[in-house]
């Protein structure tokens, strides 16, 4: 038995999140054409997974939203951390 390493541990924590949401999870997601995490009918969603800190930038804030709204659905940050769980919804002001 090895530890799993925190790219390994990203992806399952990803997986968690998407099967426990009801979400249809992308394959691959960020690698080819398809971006962010995971999506339904209405959401697009990106997960992060962090163990004590998680920086947010203004990059990832406006491709989630930007993409989201060309798809005509709303877009959902969620950052797994060890004991907690963070969801944000981004809208334009």
């Amino acid at each position: 038995w090895e530890p799993l390493s925190p790219q390994r541990a990203g992806l399952v924590s990803e997986a968690r999140t998407v099967k426990a949401r009801g979400l249809h999870g992308h394959a691959r997601s960020g690698a080819g054409f398809v971006k962010f995490d995971a999506s339904d009918d209405q959401t697009l969603v990106e997960i992060k997974t962090a163990e004590k800190t998680f920086t947010m930038g203004c990059r990832l804030v406006k491709d989630l939203y930007n993409s989201a709204v060309s798809q005509n659905k709303d877009a959902i940050l969620i950052v797994n951390f060890p004991d907690h769980v963070v969801e944000c919804k981004i809208r334009h002001i």
